[in-house]
């Protein structure tokens, strides 16, 4: 059975996984790669210095597993080749969160986000250049693996409405739920 679900990983002792945007690329080139045989659906991601975030549904919670799996050793393979470094990129395998309500799946996509903007790297989401939101607006084209229209379905289609949401306080109590997904991480 499938299933949407958070996907986080971070760099092992919290080092970089990505140094310059050439790494913010390949990572993104890699995942496409890998979604041509194992297909899913992202939602929305936010790629931070030292980890990420997806949100990703899925038909078969299998794929999931194989699809990240695959895309976080042919992203540690490629940048330990680019740095001439040797061992482990990330810190573990990845941690998978079921998103089990609408409510649960937006405060999610809020969380994403707003990352940048909670460890003040940028003042707005839409100043961060490493995370899907400049999809939202049309800003920049989504690869083939994303798809932003069941977001913003629950703001009428609406980027300004998201904005505000995004921006504003959310669902408090989810946001408690999310942040201890992401300490658990």
């Amino acid at each position: 059975m499938g299933g949407v679900y958070h996907i986080i990983n971070r760099g092992n002792r919290r080092q970089p996984l990505f140094r310059c945007e050439t790494d913010y690329a390949d990572f993104l080139s890699i995942m496409e790669d890998i979604w041509h045989g194992f297909p899913f659906t992202v939602h929305c991601f936010c790629l931070m210095t030292n980890h990420f975030h997806f949100q990703v549904e899925v038909v078969d919670e299998q794929t999931i597993s194989e699809a990240f799996r695959r895309i976080c050793s042919a992203y540690a393979r490629s940048y330990n080749q680019r740095y001439r470094y040797t061992g482990h990129l990330f810190q573990d395998r990845f941690a998978a969160y079921t998103i089990d309500s609408e409510q649960y799946f937006y405060e999610t996509s809020r969380y994403i986000h707003r990352n940048p903007v909670k460890a003040r790297m940028v003042r707005d989401v839409a100043d961060y250049p490493y995370s899907s939101y400049r999809m939202f607006t049309g800003e920049v084209a989504c690869p083939p693996f994303m798809r932003v229209d069941r977001v913003l379905d629950g703001f009428q289609g609406n980027v300004d409405r998201y904005h505000a949401f995004v921006m504003g306080t959310g669902y408090p109590e989810l946001s408690e739920k999310v942040e201890a997904d992401v300490k658990g991480a």
